[in-house]
């Protein structure tokens, strides 16, 4: 359907448990009156607990845009964060990502329940479960495609890492190529 690419991979077990209570923990994680956590809200983003998986996430965005033939052609960035969803939140409203230079969005599904929860919607209106979104599934989407989450019907938690992945300038075929990650600004040769 609307999944332009898809990989599996997990984050260090132990890490992750400790990255998921941080959230739950933090005073900037909670958005107010809303039953769910995410370091979406923290301004500064190098102090998200989820930064300690910025070298994951820097490889599989490097993957992903080499298979799409746009690593060498373009000056990107990234930038992701992390929700915990729990049965006392109703669900995400329907919503899109594109906004400014974001060309792509990613959902990294980390602690899911046995019912898929995570859709597209169409243009009617209808929900659209993608087959992709098992345990340490990672799906790469178009930025502007409405999505949206069922509210969690059993006591465990849900979690993910979302992104957005923009293109802000598009290079041709130079072989010496920058990346911005977290606001910081590289220049790498690949």
């Amino acid at each position: 359907m609307i999944i332009h690419w898809t990989d599996n991979f997990k984050l260090n077990k132990k890490d992750l448990k400790k990255v998921i209570e941080e959230i739950k923990n933090h005073p900037e994680c909670t958005y107010p009156g809303e039953p769910y956590y995410s370091s979406y809200f923290i301004d500064d983003l190098y102090k998200h607990p989820e930064i300690i998986f910025l070298n994951d996430y820097k490889e599989i965005v490097f993957k992903f845009l080499k298979d799409m033939n746009l690593f060498n052609k373009t000056d990107f960035s990234f930038s992701h964060w992390m929700q915990v969803y729990t049965k006392e939140m109703t669900h995400i409203d329907d919503h899109e990502h594109f906004a400014y230079e974001a060309f792509f969005s990613f959902v990294h599904f980390l602690k899911i329940p046995n019912k898929k929860c995570f859709y597209f919607l169409t243009h009617e209106g209808t929900k659209v479960y993608p087959k992709k979104q098992k345990l340490n599934d990672f799906i790469v989407f178009p930025s502007w495609a409405v999505h949206g989450t069922d509210p969690v019907e059993y006591e465990e938690e849900r979690v993910i890492i979302s992104g957005n992945i923009e293109v802000n300038k598009y290079c041709g075929n130079n072989t010496i190529r920058s990346y911005r990650s977290h606001g910081d600004y590289q220049i790498e040769n690949y």
